[in-house]
């Protein structure tokens, strides 16, 4: 097995799982329901990009209209960040107590709208509620279903298109007279999302849908030398079947070479209520410094999108089309996660981030040093390129070193402190501007990058001895 975090185990097409009426297959989804849960889940993180993105084209422009200060106008900021708090509060209790399908539905009505200023703080906080759980649920259900890893960095390109698109809609309304209809584009893009989540989870826990369709996780005993997820597609086989563990369908985890002393302690921590597990995971580290890693990373990426326009516009003398500069971000954003796919291929994951982390900070002292538009619009775009394969690689992590018990509410947590970073970093950056101007937004990019390579060291490191594990026969 290649050392490397998140690499799928392949696992037999034809493996069985004995119980019930017949035998199912371990790790094998119908591709149909397959591709209606990915389309589901995939257009609900085009939507939390879509929210994320759409603030840096309209950010003078709201200042301009409601004649505030960028202290006030971070304000907007702030309320989103406790809206994300809020989500990462209450999303181990829906998924555990009304399921993943209430979960999706709740955050596909909240982003959707519009002014006046103090009506558009509360919004910004339901809004803030719902892409933090839109985000958790679609970063979980993707962890637990075949091809993951490849499939996680799809999901996060998802999240681009979507922060794409916005700034290139949002700058158009930017100059408008009724610059606030953009928030019925959005509007619109939210309703589609809601009929998606409808049609495809129907207010169900992840249990019942997998149960519906027949489908069977493929979990692998940590102490072999696997990842606690395998995954597989109906077309993938391998020739050594002795790695799948013969398990009732009803339990997933128990494993018949396990004393049962061993299998009635993972029965307990199964059964435990939300209150418990959502402890366990706040006591995990590795839960904690991930998070940690994604509350600064997911600042960096929104403060870019979100104040980078402002910069160009305030301090570089570029006109209204800089807009467009917060689109090639996050297109660069997409296209680095997309390509990822294929140098995960190659580079094992955890190695390849400090490359990509080089590369960013590097292209962000291009912008600080290089005073010229298009220069800095062109180091921007790059940028977004080595920054957009980060949030894929930490939640393939935690699938590869967490206790498949915590594994998807630890990734819905991580997902939602992210969107909290999204919100504080980008509140900070007005103050700081109001205070000494808005160009200290540049070194203060190039120290969250830093720190960032600092955070991935320290998680290589506690994570160490949990990988050695997972190798060891």
């Amino acid at each position: 097995m290649e050392d490397r975090a998140g690499d799928a185990l392949e696992i037999p097409c034809d493996s069985k799982v004995p119980g019930g009426s017949g035998d199912k297959q371990i790790g094998v989804l119908d591709r149909r329901t397959e591709y209606k849960w990915l389309i589901a889940s995939f257009f609900a993180m085009f939507l939390c990009g879509w929210s994320d993105a759409s603030v840096g084209p309209l950010l003078l422009r709201i200042q301009d209209n409601y004649n505030v200060s960028y202290t006030v106008v971070s304000l907007l900021f702030i309320t989103a960040f406790c809206g994300f708090f809020t989500a990462a509060m209450i999303n181990v209790p829906i998924i555990d107590r009304f399921g993943i399908g209430w979960a999706f539905t709740v955050g596909s009505i909240s982003p959707s709208t519009a002014p006046p200023f103090a009506l558009f703080l509360i919004a910004f906080f339901f809004s803030g509620v719902g892409v933090g759980l839109l985000d958790a649920e679609a970063n979980t259900l993707i962890a637990r279903l075949p091809d993951a890893e490849k499939q996680m960095s799809f999901l996060h390109a998802a999240y681009g298109a979507g922060a794409l698109v916005s700034p290139l809609v949002a700058t158009q309304f930017s100059e408008m007279k009724h610059w606030n209809f953009h928030y019925l584009t959005s509007l619109g893009v939210a309703i589609i999302n809601l009929l998606l989540v409808l049609y495809a989870f129907r207010f169900k826990s992840i249990e019942t849908l997998f149960s519906d369709v027949g489908y069977i996780e493929a979990t692998i005993d940590s102490e072999k030398e696997v990842t606690p997820t395998a995954t597989v597609s109906t077309s993938e086989k391998v020739e050594d079947e002795s790695v799948i563990p013969s398990a009732p369908p009803g339990n997933r985890h128990i494993d018949p070479e396990r004393s049962p002393a061993e299998n009635e302690v993972i029965q307990v921590v199964d059964q435990a209520g939300s209150a418990q597990k959502m402890g366990q995971i706040i006591r995990d580290p590795v839960v904690l410094l991930v998070s940690f890693f994604a509350f600064v990373y997911v600042g960096l990426e929104i403060t870019i999108g979100g104040w980078i326009v402002t910069l160009l516009r305030t301090v570089r003398g570029a006109g209204p089309s800089a807009g467009y500069v917060s689109s090639g971000f996050f297109g660069g954003l997409t296209l680095g996660r997309v390509l990822h796919v294929w140098v995960a291929r190659r580079v094992p994951e955890r190695y390849a981030l400090f490359a990509y982390g080089i590369a960013a900070i590097a292209l962000q002292i291009v912008v600080w040093t290089v005073k010229h538009v298009i220069g800095d619009g062109v180091a921007i775009s790059l940028l977004g390129l080595f920054l957009g394969p980060f949030y894929p690689i930490i939640m393939n992590v935690l699938v590869a070193v967490l206790p498949v018990e915590i594994t998807g509410g630890a990734i819905g947590c991580v997902a939602a402190v992210g969107q909290m970073g999204s919100a504080a970093f980008p509140f900070a950056t007005g103050p700081l501007s109001e205070k000494y101007g808005v160009w200290v937004l540049l070194p203060l990019l190039v120290a969250m990058a830093g720190a960032l390579l600092v955070l991935w060291v320290l998680v290589l490191w506690i994570c160490k001895d949990r990988w050695k594990v997972k190798r060891q026969s």
